[in-house]
Order: C-alpha cells, then sequence, then structure tokens
C-alpha cells in the first residue's frame, strides 16, 4: 500500500548541486531546486533526459554525493549509505568469477552477517527471483536479464527498507525490460519495499510508478508531477488503455521541450 502524505522517507527540498570544474570556467549547475517527496510503500519514477541530473539525485539520496543547495532528509536523516538504503544500476556489476550464489552473498560478507542465515536468505531471494534453478552458474552462463536478476537478489539481501534503481533494464531489449518491471512490482508488493525508479522511458514510468516527478533538462528541475492511478498487480495489458495513453501524454507533454527522452 502506497503511504500516506504524513508517511515520509525521502524529503528533498529546494535541492542544488553545482560541480566546480575550475576557477576559470567556474561550475557546472546539474541540479536546482528540485523538490520531491517519497512516502513509504510507494514507487516513485524520476523522469527525465540523459543528463538532466537524474542520477546526480540517486546518489545523493543514496549519500554518494552531497548536495550544495537546499536539504534532504532520507529515513529520518540517519547517516548514509547504510544497510536500509539498496542502491542498484543499469549495468550488474557481477563478479564473473563468482557464481550466482555468491554473487548475492557480497553483501553478506562485507557486513559480516551470520554466514548460515545469509545463505539461506540468498537462497529464497534467488526463488523470488526466477532464479532456484542457476545458483552455480556463472555470470558469463547468464542472459541480460538474468544477470539484473542477480544483481536484484543482491541488493535485496541486507533487506533494505529503501530501493534506489538507476535505470536498472534500461540497457535491455524491450520485452526482457517490460516483463522486468512487472516482476519489480510484484517483488515490491511482496517485501512492502518503498523504490525510486531513474528511467528516461515513459513507458516504463507509467507501467511501474504510483508518482512521477519529470525533470528539466539541465539543470535539473521538477517541472511536474504526475500521478498514476492504476492498482496493483500491473501487467502489460494496461498498456492498452485509453488511461494509460493519457498518463503517458501528460508525461509527454512535461518533457515536450526534451526531445532525448524515449518513450519505449
Amino acid at each position: 500500500m502506497v503511504g500516506s502524505e504524513m508517511d515520509v522517507l525521502i524529503d528533498v527540498d529546494a535541492l542544488g548541486k553545482t560541480f566546480q570544474i575550475s576557477n576559470e570556467t567556474g561550475g557546472l549547475v546539474a541540479l536546482e531546486d528540485a523538490t520531491l517527496h517519497v512516502t513509504r510503500g510507494s514507487i516513485v519514477a524520476i523522469l527525465g533526459a540523459s543528463g538532466c541530473g537524474k542520477s546526480t539525485l540517486l546518489n545523493i539520496m543514496a549519500g554518494l554525493m552531497q548536495h550544495t543547495e537546499g536539504g534532504i532528509t532520507v529515513l529520518g536523516d540517519r547517516p548514509r549509505p547504510r544497510p536500509e538504503v539498496g542502491l542498484m544500476f543499469q549495468k550488474p556489476l557481477l563478479f564473473d568469477w563468482r557464481n550466482v550464489l555468491q554473487n548475492v552473498l557480497i553483501p553478506a560478507e562485507v557486513m559480516k552477517l551470520p554466514k548460515e542465515e545469509a545463505i539461506l536468505r540468498a537462497r529464497e531471494l534467488l526463488d523470488l527471483v526466477g532464479l532456484t534453478q542457476f545458483t552455480k552458474r556463472y555470470p558469463w552462463e547468464l542472459s541480460g536479464g538474468m544477470q539484473q536478476r542477480v544483481a536484484l537478489a543482491r541488493v535485496l539481501l541486507p533487506d533494505p527498507e529503501l530501493l534506489l534503481l538507476d535505470e536498472p533494464f534500461g540497457a535491455l531489449d524491450e520485452r526482457t525490460r517490460e516483463a522486468l518491471d512487472v516482476e519489480l512490482q510484484e517483488i515490491v508488493q511482496r517485501t512492502s519495499k518503498t523504490v525510486v525508479l531513474v528511467t528516461h522511458s515513459i513507458y516504463e514510468t507509467v507501467l511501474v510508478a504510483d508518482k512521477v516527478y519529470v525533470m528539466t533538462p539541465r539543470p535539473g528541475r521538477v517541472a511536474g508531477v504526475v500521478d498514476i492511478p492504476f492498482s496493483r498487480p500491473r501487467t502489460s495489458e494496461v498498456t492498452a488503455s485509453a488511461d494509460f495513453a493519457q498518463k503517458v501524454g501528460e508525461c509527454r507533454e512535461l518533457l515536450r521541450a526534451d526531445e532525448e527522452v524515449s518513450v519505449v
């Protein structure tokens, strides 16, 4: 269930980020006056073209980068990075010399979690993402979609409260991407996670998200917000509806000045 407005996990207020290039050329403004809120149990999408500051905003949420203006509170402003926040990238970043199970167990090793408990949880997660029969396979033996499932199981291993996903399925073909978008929703429902998804795909945004923050080209600002009312679980059938087309149109209208945005 989507959290109430009083149950905010991420509060971003007039956030700005300027990268200092040099004393001669000054700074590069990546984000400017960005404001958004993420409630517990929701899937929030940040939609925009390449270079608009989406990933910069996500990295600030994760605690991997500091902002230069405004304010941000994540999980009560507890220190980050931390186990309650899981971060997943476009590339799966798996180790070729480790099999699937060993790759999923990496966070447990880093955090020094009890080994037997971690192995049990890793196997449960691999079952959740449909890879029970592939625990001893190596990344180079898997398809791109299967590799991303391994990466998703790995980020879920420490049981994070919040998932920050940076175009995790962006490099996959359309059919695989849609299947994983549907699976992601099911996993979120079953595990009660809160998700922030960075994407440049309008289609993916409307299929997956509860709320969409549309970003302007650099410097990234919030051009507008689109609420997506479709109930879960959503499948590809919803994409054929007039309501789906209307929400795609609303997002596209907010992006009308940005020709680089993909709609597939």
